[in-house]
């Protein structure tokens, strides 16, 4: 069957499921707990879901326009989600089981995890943030660029690609759980602003594809920046390759002590074009 939704709002003080499949236009939806148990499609300007837990089992587009949630347990997309415009998302934890492909830009913010188990899509104009304090968990895609916030750990397993002219900006430590290619095909940078190792018992490689815009790695590399989760052997390589400059460490204050596998230091020559440091592992520029 289906179910065929008209009204502006639909409340309850309980719980919403809907078993049938779901055309809505319909701009708010407000309860406990609420179940799409089949596919959702959501032909408003705006649709703002306020809910305890919101689980949507089948395939999900937001048609019309903007999706908002806020919701102080847990959500979960089992298959893909389509959104045509806005993404805002908060919740306890929010797990994307399927592949992402956002119209506009989205921010998801946690105060547990955020994982997408399939990749994440969007076009160069398309800026992801995702706030998670705990962790955030990617497995690969193109989008125009990527931010984390400082709060907890970002985790990557599969190669992604930034498109855009905005800065990549992952604000927390990386761990690699596989071998991993960032690509850079805007003029945005890429950027690290913390410790980046491969996960504990593996030697992953760090692969980064300078297209376009340069790359900073500003914290540790590979020197077991998150402790059990990481390896205390550092990463397994770093491949560098394309037209942009990749930095590594503190470049302002090298005498400061650092413990990163390499660093430029443009204090060297005159030009500032002096790598310096040093790797028991395989380095490729």
């Amino acid at each position: 069957g289906a179910t065929v939704i008209n009204s502006g709002t639909v409340t309850t003080s309980l719980g919403q499921t809907f078993n049938d499949a779901v055309t809505s236009t319909a701009n708010a939806f407000n309860s406990s707990a609420i179940v799409f148990g089949s596919t959702s499609t959501f032909n408003a300007a705006t649709t703002t879901i306020s809910t305890g837990s919101a689980n949507f089992v089948g395939a999900s587009d937001f048609a019309g326009g903007n999706a908002v949630i806020d919701a102080s347990g847990d959500v979960a997309f089992d298959t893909t989600l389509d959104v045509a415009g806005t993404t805002d998302f908060d919740s306890a934890n929010t797990t994307f089981s399927g592949i992402v492909t956002l119209g506009d830009d989205a921010t998801v913010t946690t105060s547990g995890n955020t994982t997408f188990r399939a990749v994440v899509n969007g076009a160069a104009t398309v800026d992801l943030l995702v706030e998670a304090d705990g962790t955030g968990s990617f497995s690969g895609g193109a989008i125009g660029s990527l931010l984390t916030s400082p709060n907890g750990r970002s985790e990557f397993a599969a190669d992604m690609t930034f498109t855009g002219a905005a800065d990549t900006t992952i604000g927390d430590r990386v761990l690699l759980t596989e071998n991993v290619v960032f690509t850079t095909t805007g003029s945005g940078n890429f950027v690290v602003n913390s410790s980046i190792d491969s996960e504990s018992g593996e030697a992953n490689t760090l692969g980064l594809v300078l297209t376009q815009g340069d790359a900073f790695i500003n914290g540790d590399v590979g020197n077991d920046g998150l402790g059990g989760l990481s390896n205390d052997a550092g990463l397994g390589a770093i491949n560098v390759s394309g037209n942009g400059e990749l930095f590594l460490g503190n470049r302002s204050n090298p005498a400061a002590g650092l413990t990163s596998l390499l660093y430029y230091d443009p204090s060297s020559d005159a030009t500032g074009t002096e790598l310096q440091g040093n790797s028991s592992h395989d380095l490729t520029l």
